[in-house]
């Protein structure tokens, strides 16, 4: 009989300690993930834009009087005007001023340069051009260039003109030195990502001098554009 009554006075005491203990809460359970990046230069090229809306692709109907270089980056002229066609004209002994003549409905010449450097700010295009030249070696000397002033837009502000980049038209001969700074900008670190120089291009003009034209002859020029870093002013 007393081994009973301990026994039942143990089993009371143990269940009024489980009942009265307050459970303990478990600590934060903590653990970590690693995150990380790199990075490796750009010198993917920059397919055409929209010249109108560089944050856009390029809608087309541009093609005939523009094409693209095919550059690689991560500084790159990516589009330059495909050709100035100045039509078949008459013999003069007088001067005379020719306009291009655009092939495509949008009319419209551009340049685009795209810069995904991450050290160099600052970067120019300036444009040349050799003799106007028969295939007979006849030369339409003093022959000269004119080029208008474009409109600078960016692809990070999309439509809206721009002013930090500079643009400038023109006159250029065949003189080597005499090259012209059509699109730019200084080293304080705009033109990044792509940027475009649009004009008219029945704007484009080709002066000639009186006397040099000769019948049933062809005359062509290379105009060259080069882009060139870190050196605009």
């Amino acid at each position: 009989m007393k081994n009973f009554k301990l026994a039942s006075i143990a089993l009371i005491i143990a269940l009024s300690l489980s009942t009265v203990s307050p459970v303990l809460a478990a600590e934060n359970s903590v653990g970590e993930t690693d995150g990380n990046i790199s990075f490796v230069i750009n010198d993917d090229p920059t397919k055409p834009v929209d010249p109108t809306d560089p944050s856009k692709p390029d809608p087309g109907g541009n093609d005939g009087d523009n094409e693209e270089t095919k550059n690689q980056g991560p500084l790159s002229l990516d589009v330059i005007p495909k050709q100035f066609k100045f039509g078949t004209q008459k013999v003069s002994a007088t001067a005379a001023t020719y306009k291009n003549t655009p092939e495509s409905t949008n009319k419209l010449n551009y340049l685009q340069v795209t810069d995904n450097r991450s050290e160099l700010n600052g970067w120019s295009v300036n444009v040349g051009m050799t003799e106007f030249t028969s295939t007979t070696s006849d030369v339409l000397a003093g022959a000269t260039l004119v080029l208008p002033s474009g409109v600078a837009r960016n692809s990070t502000t999309g439509e809206t003109p721009v002013s930090n980049i500079s643009t400038k038209g023109g006159t250029i001969s065949a003189d080597e030195l005499n090259t012209l700074t059509v699109f730019g900008v200084d080293n304080s670190g705009v033109g990044k990502a792509t940027s475009v120089n649009t004009w008219n291009a029945a704007e484009v003009a080709l002066n000639v001098p009186g006397g040099q034209s000769k019948e049933d002859k062809t005359y062509e020029s290379t105009i060259t554009w080069t882009l060139t870093a870190n050196v605009y002013s």
